[in-house]
């Protein structure tokens, strides 16, 4: 995905997701900008390497309610066509759930 280069007043670039073998050339054709990378795909890349590229902030875009979803319909589906409950196996167990919350309650008070 070639970039055109950066006009003067941005102050950080945002590279979409795209299938690359090498995101370096992306970093690179905004350095020194920081770069924000939108991840909503897995591409094979890890936080640590995006960071050592030069990304500053990543974003998961609707990736993660798109999880969420993907889940919730595999476990409905199961139990309309199977009538098992199997996939609530890998259901967060309330007392972890619990916790988060509670923990972000006091963060915010």
């Amino acid at each position: 995905m070639p970039l055109a280069p950066m006009a003067e007043p941005a102050a950080v670039a945002v590279a979409p997701p795209a299938p690359m073998a090498e995101p370096a050339p992306v970093v690179a054709a905004v350095a020194p900008k920081p770069v924000n990378i939108i991840m909503s795909a897995p591409l094979g890349i890890t936080v640590s390497e995006l960071e050592a590229l030069g990304c500053r902030r990543i974003s998961v875009g609707s990736a993660l309610s798109r999880v969420t979803w993907g889940a919730f319909m595999k476990a409905a589906k199961e139990i309309a066509e199977q009538g098992r409950f199997d996939s609530f196996a890998g259901g967060a167990p309330h007392a972890e759930l619990n916790a988060l919350f509670l923990d972000d309650m006091k963060k915010r008070s």
